[in-house]
């Protein structure tokens, strides 16, 4: 299996991205990158977790524990006879039951409801047992090309997550799906990946939450 450090280069260097474009989206030094693509330091577990969020693997793909990524699609759910709480045949994978509520804005903002719509079955391996997951189907493109219209969008529950990570979010009565950036001069900000969106400022006078750190994505492609 390939080291962490072999796992950074090799998902940085897929996206074309130097290594000082991946550090500002990381929130760290370019020398801290070039450090764990030789392997000479072990990034600490928030930066992993960041890592692994922008580039959208498993961690442990990222630490190079398996050669499986991060994105499910239902084929696979399918087959492992679960799809949005429809029991059919588990006898084939061990899935844990996640529910899924109202579609999350990946554009301008949306509700989520407070019961859920249904549920779909995650890989239990691809899941901790001591964190509570729930998900959204994605409406809008703008965290396009990562999250695309009609995705499943799994979050891990948690009223923070590291500067860069994607996550969900109330602000203001709406939820959105966005990247968190937080600067140095105490600003926050929500991006979108597809750059015809901009960026929002979260302002003192806003009611914003943070719901929980992006986990993975299921596609129907």
């Amino acid at each position: 299996m390939a080291t962490t450090g072999e796992r950074i280069r090799e998902l940085r260097k897929e996206k074309h991205w130097t290594q000082d474009h991946l550090s500002k989206l990381v929130g760290i030094s370019a020398s801290a990158i070039r450090n764990y693509e030789a392997d000479t330091r072990t990034p600490r577990k928030s930066t992993l977790d960041a890592i692994a969020d922008i580039f959208n693997v498993d961690m442990d793909y990222l630490l190079g524990r398996t050669d499986t990524k991060n994105v499910l699609n239902f084929d696979g759910i399918y087959n492992a006879g679960y799809k949005q709480g429809i029991k059919e045949n588990l006898n084939q994978i061990n899935l844990q039951p996640v529910p899924v509520y109202d579609a999350i804005s990946c554009g301008t903002g949306s509700w989520i409801g407070e019961r859920p719509e249904s549920y779909v079955g995650i890989p239990e391996t691809m899941l901790s047992p001591s964190c509570r997951y729930f998900a959204n189907k994605a409406d809008g493109d703008s965290m396009e090309p990562r999250i695309h219209p009609g995705d499943y969008v799994v979050f891990e529950e948690s009223p923070s997550i590291p500067n860069g990570a994607i996550g969900s979010f109330s602000l203001n009565g709406e939820y959105y799906c966005k990247r968190l950036k937080r600067f140095p001069d105490g600003q926050i900000w929500l991006y979108s990946e597809n750059t015809n969106y901009q960026p929002i400022l979260i302002t003192p006078e806003d009611d914003f939450r943070v719901l929980g750190k992006y986990k993975l994505r299921i596609t129907e492609d």
